[in-house]
């Protein structure tokens, strides 16, 4: 097992993540703001319907009455699914009072950064063709 933290510094738009890496599979808790569980996503790799080889995922949302988290959550949980090839959760919870529909679009923006950070540092340690 390993875990991996990382963090965006964007004032009231800060998000970090901490990712655990586990023997057959990745778990990521994802915040920012006032953190909580807002959405949990399960993305699990499969081969592309476009049959060429790539990796797609199926993806499942469970979303808190009223929350928007699997915004980020999904993006993330899909794209370390397609990285590692293997099951991945994200559990998400970024608030931020009143959010604006900018606020929402720069949060996204942060976290799918966030997301490549932890590609990057995944390709550092796990190998290639798993």
């Amino acid at each position: 097992m390993r875990v991996i933290e990382r963090c965006i510094d964007d004032a009231a738009y800060s998000v970090w993540a901490t990712l655990t890496l586990l023997d057959k599979g990745a778990n990521v808790c994802l915040g920012g703001g006032q953190s909580h569980v807002g959405a949990i996503v399960l993305a699990l790799p499969r081969e592309s319907l476009l049959d060429n080889g790539s990796i797609s995922c199926t993806t499942s949302v469970i979303n808190v009455l009223g929350h928007k988290d699997d915004l980020v959550a999904l993006p993330v949980a899909e794209k370390l699914c397609r990285e590692l090839d293997m099951p991945v959760t994200v559990t998400a919870g970024i608030h931020i009072d009143k959010a604006t529909a900018a606020d929402i679009e720069r949060l996204q923006k942060n976290v799918l950064y966030l997301a490549q950070l932890l590609c990057n540092d995944l390709r550092d340690i796990w190998p290639a063709g798993k």
